[in-house]
């Protein structure tokens, strides 16, 4: 169903909030230039009415000359219209699209200040990547609360002549709605977006994690909010009818204060049926803070590095213990019965003196 207004209790006026995803549910909310007037009567052409100059015509006096420019500047608008072809009726429907734009007005950006003074929620802005890099680390706090109170959108920047991604769980976890991403590449930031959205079966809103809600300091709830991950790579399962030599690698994704390590295992040579990776050590991620922002990924290559399958699991979607991890390929469908069993163990820190020594670490 098309959003044709606001929706009462959320006027498109200064000081009030937007919709909840709840109430928006179903609705199709068209994201566009709002032109400065509104259209209250649509334009009806009617066989008596062909144009406005026909009127000017009926109503002029009976004056030759004006006749004669009349005339002329109905000749000089038939002309236009034949050199532009239909931009008329073009810029007629940018005005209807323009009445049925309510909650997504996009503006220019030009501080958080002013945008925070005017308080208009139903205004949105779009930053590059570059730009919005710039504003996570310099203004961080400020970046964050915007986004508590408008949407945001993130976009690549125009020298990604290749059409490759950045990182989106940097911007998600700045409480950026919208991260625009090239579809048509499917690198790992592009896996990392399919695999966020796979949890919710590609359909509708994905709430904020609490952390980035909350008003609670962002350090502090860092601090309060730190795991450790630890990972066991056991052995695999009907990768490759082949005698090829195959390994895992387990990363972490997640809030840029983690730490990023990056594991393997060691390559177990012409098995690719049941390989036995022999991983009695676990690869320990310590620490991550705030695991609702983390994502661990599990990739399975064959040797030298051809890519085989992969796995892109949140860690707030993680149960602890022993797992057949079915893999996914780089569009993010399963690979049938290919898999990988792991033991996978999540742990909080409850001491929390503990925690910031290893923050300050």
């Amino acid at each position: 169903m098309l959003l044709y207004g606001a929706i009462d209790g959320y006027p498109l006026e200064p000081g009030f909030p937007l919709p909840s995803p709840s109430l928006l549910k179903r609705k199709i909310i068209i994201k566009n230039k709002k032109k400065a007037y509104i259209v209250t009567k649509p334009d009806i052409i009617d066989e008596s009415e062909e144009s406005g100059d026909d009127d000017v015509m009926e109503q002029a006096p009976s004056d030759p000359k004006t006749e004669e420019f009349s005339i002329k500047t109905m000749q000089l608008r038939q002309r236009t219209m034949t050199k532009k072809g239909t931009a008329g009726n073009e810029t007629e429907a940018g005005v209807e699209i323009s009445a049925l734009v309510n909650y997504i007005q996009p503006v220019c950006f030009h501080s958080f200040e002013q945008a925070e003074s005017q308080a208009k929620s139903f205004e949105m802005s779009s930053f590059t990547e570059r730009k919005a890099e710039s504003l996570l680390t310099k203004k961080l706090v400020e970046f964050r609360s915007y986004n508590k109170r408008q949407l945001s959108r993130v976009y690549p920047h125009a020298l990604r002549v290749k059409s490759s991604n950045f990182m989106p769980h940097l911007f998600w976890n700045a409480g950026v709605q919208m991260v625009a991403l090239n579809y048509q590449t499917l690198d790992i930031p592009m896996q990392l977006n399919l695999a966020l959205f796979e949890f919710n079966n590609r359909c509708g809103y994905l709430l904020k994690s609490d952390i980035i809600k909350s008003d609670t300091s962002i350090k502090v709830n860092q601090i309060l909010n730190s795991y450790q991950v630890s990972i066991k790579v056991i052995s695999g399962q009907l990768l490759s009818d082949k005698r090829i030599g195959t390994f895992v690698e387990v990363e972490m994704y997640g809030a840029p204060v983690d730490y990023c390590k990056k594991y393997r295992t060691e390559t177990v040579p012409l098995n690719g049926i049941n390989p036995w990776y022999n991983q009695w050590d676990p690869f320990v991620f310590d620490t991550t803070f705030c695991k609702d922002l983390a994502c661990l990924r599990l990739a399975v290559y064959e040797e030298p590095r051809r890519f085989i399958g992969h796995r892109v699991l949140p860690i707030n979607f993680i149960s602890p213990g022993y797992k057949y991890v079915t893999l996914r390929n780089e569009l993010g469908q399963p690979l049938g019965l290919k898999s990988i069993f792991v033991y996978i163990k999540v742990t909080k820190y409850d001491d929390v003196f503990k925690a910031l020594n290893i923050h300050i670490e």
